[in-house]
């Protein structure tokens, strides 16, 4: 959910403020986007890094012992942030 936008001092960069859910779990973000628009179209983009682990994302198993120790141990070896690109062209019919 989008809760702000503001203009940057760059051209075309815009502050986005917002809540991300994923997996019913909900945490505000902030990110950088830019956007330009002309007569037709206005296209925005965007790349940001969430860490994984606060939205609750983790590799589990609950087969058994063995099986739940090799998930923890891929549990760590996959990084925390996980990157995010946006691209949205919204068009004006």
């Amino acid at each position: 959910t989008v809760k702000s936008i503001f203009p940057t001092e760059k051209p075309f960069e815009f502050k986005v403020e917002c809540d991300l859910t994923i997996k019913k779990t909900t945490h505000p973000i902030i990110f950088f986007a830019t956007i330009k628009q002309n007569a037709t179209t206005i296209i925005a983009d965007a790349s940001l890094m969430i860490d994984r682990v606060k939205w609750g994302i983790h590799e589990t198993s609950e087969v058994s012992v063995m099986d739940q120790f090799f998930s923890n141990l891929k549990n760590q070896m996959i990084a925390d942030e996980i990157p995010i690109v946006l691209k949205l062209v919204f068009v004006k019919k």
